[in-house]
């Protein structure tokens, strides 16, 4: 019987490429699609409605999975799980679990989903709001005030949730309450980013599998780009199913709709310094829980 094996976060921490890199593994069975949200909150509005555990039960998660032989993990990546209480109630009952968080500098991460935003998924009203408008909003003002930013049929509350979702250790601790500590692995990004092949090292070690079956050399995976025609793109993002999406896309939308020459937007000196505030006590927090894993310093 297979074991599971979850990326259960962050968002925009370079979860797709690594996603690719175990997927390259032929010990590894991946979900249809990365992202199932079969495990989410039933509020959340990412969980999917056709298929997830409030309805189907645990079982139901195997119709994510091609009726294959058998391989030693099966992987699934809903990131959006982190900071998810139905996945600390539901996923032992699958058995053999286990669970990896790929970590981002929160404000880099913030910086990022916003870009990701405004440019691959173009979904805000204004082509000039800025990063430093969207973080003002998540720091001082309101839910409706963030509605108020995107187009209609647009739902901001994952958007929302974007500043808190950085507080990466009062998530983590109630992972490791639930699961075992040797259910869990932690992989900072940046660490990642700089030295791939000592990354893929530290997987193989805690999935016990060959690090020779992994193929590091992986392309650019979900990247950041402007979008040509913002109408056409926010009108396939609504209407085409996401299964269908993916064929699309990678069979030349991008390269109809791809233009390369965008500034990434950064934050000013003051809001920097009031995110990072915000978010040092949690630092240092997930710095204790997990030692040498967490390099501080690159979070500078």
């Amino acid at each position: 019987m297979s074991k599971y094996l979850f990326i259960a976060g962050a968002p925009k921490s370079g979860t797709s490429l690594m996603f690719q890199i175990l997927t390259s593994n032929k010990n590894i069975s991946a979900s249809l699609l990365k992202e199932t949200n079969f495990f989410l909150d039933q509020n959340h509005p990412l969980l999917n409605k056709d298929y997830n555990v409030h309805k189907d039960g645990v079982g139901g998660f195997e119709v994510n999975f091609k009726d294959e032989t058998y391989s030693s993990y099966r992987l699934e990546g809903s990131v959006h799980m982190m900071n998810q209480e139905t996945p600390l109630k539901y996923l032992n009952e699958l058995g053999d679990v286990k669970i990896l968080f790929l970590l981002r500098d929160p404000i880099k991460r913030l910086e990022s989903s916003f870009n990701f935003t405004k440019f691959n998924l173009s979904n805000f009203k204004r082509s000039d709001i800025t990063c430093n408008d969207f973080v003002n909003i998540l720091l001082n003002g309101k839910e409706s005030d963030l509605q108020n930013e995107m187009k209609n049929g647009v739902f901001p509350t994952v958007l929302w949730n974007e500043l808190s979702l950085g507080r990466y250790s009062s998530y983590i601790k109630k992972w490791i309450d639930t699961f075992s500590s040797k259910s869990i692995s932690i992989i900072q990004y940046e660490k990642f980013v700089k030295n791939k092949k000592e990354g893929v090292s530290q997987i193989a070690e805690f999935l016990k599998l060959n690090e020779s079956d992994f193929k590091i050399e992986i392309g650019e995976v979900n990247p950041t780009m402007k979008i040509n025609s913002s109408t056409l793109h926010f009108y396939l993002k609504k209407y085409v199913p996401s299964f269908l999406q993916f064929s699309f896309i990678k069979n030349g939308y991008y390269k109809f709709q791809r233009n390369r020459n965008v500034e990434l937007q950064e934050l000013d000196s003051i809001t920097l310094n009031l995110l990072k505030e915000y978010y040092k006590p949690f630092n240092l927090e997930l710095k204790d829980l997990f030692k040498d894993e967490i390099d501080l310093n690159l979070w500078e």
